[in-house]
């Protein structure tokens, strides 16, 4: 995958044209010599371009810092985006109508969690402690993928003291999900599917062939970050601070430092979401323009170049004229404005699909479940079209602004995990109705 040098990246040329098969929409992107940030698009001065990597950070990790942060920036987040699904999570069917899908039972309060050491004794345990029905398609070589099941399932129903509504069946499967595709639930299909419902789906292949994933994951992503020796560069649209977080995880796994099951599904995790986030801005260039058009001190900018600033004539481009417009605006704004990503937490997909499965309210999940915009519901219309949601939404994560169902999953996940929260985010939560945790 060419790449312009280390210090110059065309990068969503390059990783559209291998990773889709399709020129993108975007034109090249010369980097910024220093941008501000505020999460998604945002304003705090710092110079990126070739950085370097402390050679004693074989200890470090992204998920270590995590860790130590468990808030926000405390800059106001913006809405840059409506993110599509690329990866990791997916639910299979759409509609939701309560208790078809899955088991409403009290569990203990707090469960203690015992990692098994064989295949059976780890489906026993998932039976008798959480209630599954059936685990299906598992060998004895896929004993931390179990582990890592239960132990993801067992965080949520504590977190939940025990009001977890468990999955029927969960399914280790190589033909359900899709190829980067970590896990799945099945929601409430109807006529010949609906005995597929309440059914959780892991990904086989994933789990099985895990290194093999992350050096495709750095392959198709060389374009957005690059990391050789101690040294790494990045298509600085990105913010530097999660990638350098980024960088210290893939030098760790080149070196063979980052050993262990747990941190190289974390490191996934962290790819995955860098790759949806590049997906979320080709598919959906408009929301990002109109983000941008929201602050006077950027329009001031673009006008001065001449450039179309009235979003209604904007709103009437075809979306590769959208596309190309946002890689203009990225030119005079390339020191003021960048795009960020969550970084990875093993449990987060998992916890996701939960959020998905706890959620008994009708409603559309996301825009990538339609092919058009002229299939939009007009639910779906007007969450897209609420400046106020989207600069929300976007707090919790791209993939958050993609739809109602979708922001639901993502801001359960993010409470599971332990993560503060903005006030307008929980506010946006309750108004919503999503899942209640204790």
């Amino acid at each position: 995958m060419a790449i312009d040098s280390l210090n110059r990246f065309n990068g969503y040329n390059n990783f559209y044209q291998n990773y889709y098969g399709y020129n993108p929409l975007i034109a090249s992107i010369t980097p910024a010599q220093n941008y501000y940030s505020t999460g998604a698009v945002g304003f705090r001065g710092k110079e990126a371009k070739q950085l370097t990597l402390p050679n004693d950070s074989t200890e470090f990790s992204s998920e270590d810092k995590i860790k130590n942060n468990k808030g926000i920036s405390s800059s106001a987040k913006l809405a840059v985006g409506v993110g599509g699904l690329l990866g990791t999570a997916a639910v299979i069917a759409l509609a939701i109508k309560k208790n078809r899908y899955s088991e409403v039972k009290q569990l203990a309060e707090n469960i203690r969690l015992e990692k098994a050491k064989t295949v059976e004794d780890a489906i026993k345990w998932g039976k008798e402690n959480l209630g599954i029905r059936h685990y299906g398609g598992f060998e004895s070589q896929d004993l931390e993928a179990i582990n890592w099941i239960n132990e993801g399932l067992t965080n949520t129903s504590n977190k939940m003291k025990g009001k977890l509504r468990v999955p029927k069946s969960i399914w280790y499967t190589d033909k359900v999900l899709g190829e980067n595709t970590l896990a799945g639930v099945c929601k409430d299909a109807t006529g010949e599917y609906a005995k597929y419902n309440g059914q959780f789906y892991v990904n086989k292949n994933l789990f099985r062939n895990l290194d093999a994933e992350l050096d495709s994951y750095l392959k198709k992503l060389k374009p957005m970050i690059d990391v050789n020796g101690n040294k790494f560069s990045y298509c600085n649209w990105f913010a530097e601070e999660d990638m350098q977080k980024l960088a210290y995880d893939i030098m760790n796994y080149k070196n063979g430092k980052l050993t262990g099951f747990d941190k190289k599904l974390n490191l996934y995790e962290s790819l995955d979401n860098l790759a949806r986030t590049v997906h979320s801005i080709n598919g959906a260039p408009f929301s990002k323009i109109k983000s941008i058009l929201s602050h006077k001190q950027l329009v001031d900018i673009l006008q001065k170049q001449g450039l179309e600033t009235n979003l209604e004539k904007i709103k009437q481009m075809s979306l590769d004229e959208q596309s190309y417009l946002l890689d203009d605006f990225m030119q005079p704004l390339k020191d003021k404005v960048v795009f960020t990503f969550s970084l990875g937490n093993r449990f987060r997909t998992l916890y996701h699909e939960m959020g998905h499965l706890q959620d008994n309210i009708p409603r559309v999940q996301a825009k990538g479940k339609f092919k058009t915009e002229a299939e939009y519901p007009q639910e779906l219309k007007d969450w897209l079209n609420n400046s106020e949601y989207m600069q929300t939404a976007v707090r919790v994560s791209e993939y958050a602004t993609s739809g109602p169902g979708e922001f639901i999953a993502e801001t359960f996940a993010d409470m599971v995990i332990g993560k503060k929260l903005p006030k307008e985010v929980i506010d946006l939560y309750k108004k919503l109705r999503g899942p209640e945790l204790p």
